[in-house]
């Protein structure tokens, strides 16, 4: 018997199976309304996403779980997985914008290997450095100034950078005693052209090198482009590169500051301007001039008891050639520690140099002593961390831990037996002598110094 029978005559069964139609048609309906919610909620929560930066979440086609590689591979993440480091530092409100972060003591370091002996810098675990064209460097650093004060490590930096400029690309990545054979592995690496920019070695003497800097008799390496005023390790050394004009007159300058003991007498010659209109020449002749008047002790135009007496309150005359400077970088310490004392004066300066609180978008940065042998002995690493970069921050400057970042180079023995066999060949593939690099590390070096630089928003 069916409950509740209708009083119109019609068949009780058929009115019975019509009632679980209609639940049905309820349920449908229900989950449609359920369907249209999580789509609105999906799109408003997109639409938030769309608005984080892109070091809040990676892209979701992009995130790749270390569950889900194989076992061989859960060590190395794919580099595509990966934000540029540019990206990184060009949102909005990143915390990243500085670029600190590349050089950091906690940031994983890996030197990729090429076939022809040279390595690639990369970040395997933080993010993709750009790999800057001179185009984009021009652009970048169009009508800057640019100061690196330092040793001869800073020096090959300045000249590595310069040539970049000058050349539209990097120099030979090798100095010419290292035997390359040319067999197009990667033709940046073939030094069959002649002696390196940034091997001083393969020039036959310093009198050589530097007249071919400065100029020579008719416009030398770089065209007339470059002023160079030093003789070899009797003054202060400066060096004055302004690029073209039409590749935006950037100038590029170079003060000599050894560190051996920080107190030698500090005199030098103030730059003549011919690199502006690439008119600069520095004749043999001319250095022997230099020479001897280094030795009667006459015809400086500065004159201090030391560089950090020139870098300090009272060198005026020393310091107003670099006054338009944009960002400064600095190290000495190979040669001896720099106490924290003197690195407070130099830090101070280059700060008011780079503008101070005036100019914004200008910065100063104390760049810690690249990793040799004679560098890791010394533990100079770990002291330039903890002193000068906390000296370098008060200051209102910045530390580009470059000794992090070549810590691997640390532990190549350079005093040691010759095995009978070549089987030493890989350390001359990294060193020239005992301290200084082979070209190509200058050149990934100074990439990423672009990387800091250029990454950076402008507004920044």
């Amino acid at each position: 018997k069916f409950p509740d029978v209708p009083q119109t005559g019609e068949n009780p069964a058929r009115t019975f199976r019509k009632r679980p139609v209609a639940g049905a048609r309820r349920i449908m309906n229900l989950m449609l309304l359920l369907i249209f919610l999580l789509y609105c909620s999906m799109k408003i929560f997109s639409a938030e996403i769309s608005m984080q930066d892109i070091y809040d979440l990676k892209p979701l086609d992009r995130v790749v779980s270390l569950e889900q590689l194989p076992a061989s591979n859960r060590s190395h993440v794919d580099e595509l997985t990966l934000p540029t480091c540019k990206d990184l530092m060009q949102q909005p409100r990143s915390p990243y914008v500085s670029g600190s972060f590349l050089t950091h003591i906690s940031t994983d370091i890996v030197w990729k290997m090429r076939r022809d002996g040279s390595r690639e810098l990369t970040l395997p675990s933080t993010c993709r450095l750009k790999r800057y064209t001179s185009n984009e460097a021009k652009q970048c650093l169009k009508a800057k100034s640019l100061l690196f004060v330092g040793d001869s490590l800073t020096r090959y930096n300045y000249l590595s950078l310069a040539y970049f400029l000058e050349y539209d690309r990097w120099p030979y990545r090798f100095d010419k005693r290292v035997p390359q054979y040319c067999m197009d592995l990667d033709k940046e690496s073939c030094s069959k052209l002649g002696p390196n920019i940034c091997a001083e070695g393969d020039w036959g003497g310093w009198p050589d090198y530097l007249t071919v800097l400065g100029g020579g008799t008719d416009g030398g390496m770089f065209h007339g482009n470059m002023e160079v005023t030093e003789v070899r390790g009797l003054n202060g050394g400066s060096y004055e590169y302004i690029s073209s004009s039409e590749h935006g007159q950037t100038t590029l300058r170079y003060a000599a500051e050894l560190g051996w003991k920080g107190t030698e007498p500090y005199h030098g010659y103030k730059f003549t301007g011919c690199a502006k209109n690439a008119t600069c020449r520095y004749t043999a002749q001319q250095y022997d001039l230099k020479v001897q008047q280094v030795a009667d002790d006459n015809g400086f135009q500065w004159q201090y008891d030391s560089a950090t007496h020139a870098f300090g309150p009272n060198g005026t005359d020393f310091l107003e050639q670099y006054a338009d400077t944009d960002y400064a970088v600095y190290n000495r310490g190979l040669w001896g520690r720099l106490p924290k004392d003197r690195a407070k004066i130099f830090m101070n300066s280059l700060y008011k140099l780079s503008g101070g609180k005036e100019k914004q978008q200008s910065r100063c940065f104390y760049r810690s002593t690249t990793s040799c042998e004679k560098s890791t002995k010394k533990n100079l690493g770990s002291y330039e961390r903890d002193n000068i970069g906390a000296v370098a921050y008060e200051a209102g400057c910045e530390y580009l831990d470059y000794n992090h970042i070549t810590k691997a180079f640390g532990q190549f023995h350079y005093r040691h037996p010759k095995p009978d066999r070549n089987l030493a060949f890989e350390r001359s593939s990294v060193f020239w002598d005992s301290v200084h690099y082979q070209p190509w590390v200058y050149e990934e070096l100074n990439n990423l110094l672009l990387n800091v630089l250029c990454n950076a928003n402008q507004d920044f």
